[in-house]
């Protein structure tokens, strides 16, 4: 993918207009319902944040770069509505961006998380909705959304809707059934939409008080503009919690793609990890595979082997992380992905808050009918907080990227950004 390709537009389509008009809408009625109804609670926060940021290569490219200053402004909202047969929680954004020196013009990103449960008949029938909507990056390998404010970019909307049934069979047997429709819309042109209608089952058998033996089957269907496949998957294991706050689990089993016109394929999937805690330190990690969604290729096959230590005090935090993820088509691995990332937090004073982490990834793909490739990128991130009072912050944050490749020469570019920021809460 060319650095110097980008695909972004300032405005969601007609319908993504409609989804978020429909938020201010459920906001509007559950407030007059939660005026009438007992027991009832409703918190809504509004916000507004004025930033300006700098940029010295908004397209990342190696050479000329286009360095520009944007203000952002940008209305929020964070709201949340409880009732004993209602739930839902709701935040947006919208961030207005102005290029001073017109490198790009008219962008804008709305950010949107829509979570509902409706309780049709208590403790049985269940209805959920859920909205995710914003700016993703063209591959679900790289995050270009971390490195550029436009670049190798689009937006997105993803809606949900879906019935489920929660049947206690016995005091140990707790089974979960239902089904889900699914709709991903991309405003990039090349970016692949999809529709998917999933029925899924999962039951629970208590065995002892510490432990459980899950089993779930699963069956998608999904369809775009190029093809129309199914999925069956069936995963069974058990999870552990061998102290307070300390656990462990698996599941593993096999899954079937039968794509329409074009024969069927069978993997084995698996989901397991670990969890310890010992006094402010906690170690994780975990494995599993799995499909991620992927803009251009619709998905992924992800594995991925995922190593945790966070350790956390009064005033400070810290952690490091590794990571290997391989992703692959069908039974094909075409790239990989190495993460290590070291991340620091303490507070300096009572209202003022140092981060700081150091990302590095390694890229390598494997392309049928072309030579391996390589890259590796150096992400530095320090920021501070200053809470000047319960609800107006102040915050300055730098990012430094840096990119190197022996084998493409467009990932060969180095990024500076620096955001100053301004957030009253109301």
């Amino acid at each position: 993918m060319h650095a110097a390709h980008s695909h972004v537009s300032p405005y969601y389509p007609d319908h993504s207009l409609r989804t978020i008009l429909c938020f201010v809408v459920v906001i509007g009625v559950t407030i007059a319902a939660a005026s009438i109804a007992d027991g009832s609670e409703i918190r809504a926060v509004p916000s507004l944040a004025v930033g300006e940021e700098y940029d010295d290569n908004i397209f990342l490219v190696p050479e000329r770069e286009s360095a520009d200053y944007i203000t952002h402004v940008v209305p929020a909202i964070e709201a949340k509505y409880a009732s004993p047969i209602w739930e839902w929680q709701l935040s947006y954004a919208y961030d207005r961006r102005y290029y001073a020196k017109y490198t790009y013009i008219d962008d804008s990103v709305q950010r949107a998380r829509l979570r509902s449960t409706v309780q049709i008949v208590k403790d049985l029938l269940f209805f959920d909705v859920r909205d995710d909507a914003g700016r993703t990056s063209l591959t679900a390998v790289r995050d270009y959304t971390q490195e550029s404010p436009v670049q190798n970019q689009t937006d997105y909307n993803a809606f949900e809707l879906g019935p489920y049934a929660v049947l206690q069979l016995t005091s140990q047997t707790t089974l979960t059934t239902g089904y889900l429709y699914r709709s991903v819309w991309y405003e990039d042109p090349l970016a692949i939409d999809r529709t998917e209608h999933s029925v899924y089952g999962d039951i629970s058998l208590k065995q002892t008080e510490r432990t459980d033996l899950n089993a779930s089957v699963r069956r998608d269907r999904v369809e775009t503009s190029m093809n129309k496949w199914t999925r069956t998957s069936f995963l069974f294991g058990p999870r552990y919690e061998y102290q307070d706050g300390a656990f462990l689990w698996g599941r593993i089993g096999p899954s079937r793609t039968a794509v329409e016109n074009a024969g069927t394929d069978t993997h084995l999937v698996w989901d397991a990890g670990i969890t310890y805690r010992l006094g402010s330190m906690t170690v994780s990690g975990e494995t599993g595979r799995t499909w991620v969604e992927d803009p251009y290729r619709v998905e992924r096959r992800e594995d991925r082997y995922v190593a945790d230590l966070r350790v956390a005090s009064e005033r400070t935090s810290g952690g490091l992380s590794v990571a290997m993820r391989d992703y692959g088509i069908g039974r094909y691995n075409d790239e990989r992905r190495y993460t290590t990332t070291a991340d620091f937090s303490h507070f300096l004073k009572e209202r003022l808050k140092a981060k700081y982490a150091l990302t590095v990834n390694r890229y390598d793909r494997y392309p049928v009918d072309a030579p391996d490739t390589s890259t590796i990128v150096y992400q530095t991130d320090v920021r501070f907080d200053y809470h000047a009072s319960e609800k107006f912050t102040m915050s300055l944050s730098y990012r430094y990227t840096d990119s190197y490749s022996a084998n493409i020469y467009y990932d060969n570019y180095a990024v500076n950004r620096v955001l100053i920021e301004a957030k009253m809460s109301f």
